[in-house]
């Protein structure tokens, strides 16, 4: 009798202890938001994006001292600066400042907000979705696929999702169907 009592307090102090494990668990994940719900934060203390807009304008800074030393000769960065502007720029001004922009964009952290697209999310997944004779190999992969492409969505947005699903479709050998006619414009974000 002693043992059945002992033996029921065990059972039930580890059955709390699972149930505190387990009601711990999903409050640790559900704790960290997407990159989308970052956005809608940031977004929302930050409706103007002024880090972006800080970025863009010491970017065009930039820019208009390389141009003023690739416009005047007697400059003593003249020689570097004109021989970049030809070979990166294509001796094209605009393409100097973009560069500038982007590159001063890129070492600031700024860019622009990125709002979740389920309508484009849902076409990608779409476009990978087996079709014909399928085998519970294909939809196993299919998933597996699909549940890493949300991760990535969830962690870092839509940026490189043309390299990203290029890689993941060779890994899973899921090829794109764009046979249908509204298939063929939904492209990858870069």
């Amino acid at each position: 009798m002693r043992h059945e009592s002992l033996g029921r307090t065990l059972n039930v102090v580890s059955a709390k202890l699972k149930d505190e494990k387990a009601a711990a668990a999903p409050v640790e994940e559900s704790a960290k938001p997407t990159f989308h719900a970052r956005e809608r934060e940031r977004r929302a203390n930050d409706p103007e994006n002024k880090h972006l807009q800080d970025a863009i304008e010491a970017g065009k800074a930039r820019a208009a001292d390389f141009m003023k030393s690739v416009l005047d000769k007697n400059h003593p960065d003249h020689e570097g600066a004109f021989r970049i502007y030809q070979d990166l720029c294509g001796m094209d001004t605009r393409k100097a400042v973009d560069h500038f922009i982007e590159s001063t964009c890129r070492e600031k952290g700024a860019r622009p907000f990125e709002i979740a697209d389920p309508g484009y999310e849902q076409n990608i997944i779409r476009k990978y979705k087996p079709q014909g004779n399928i085998t519970h190999e294909a939809l196993a992969f299919f998933d597996i696929f699909k549940s890493e492409l949300r991760a990535k969505w969830d962690s870092k947005g839509y940026k490189g999702d043309t390299e990203f699903l290029e890689k993941l479709s060779n890994k899973y050998n899921l090829p794109h169907n764009d046979q249908t006619l509204d298939m063929r414009n939904i492209k990858p974000k870069d």
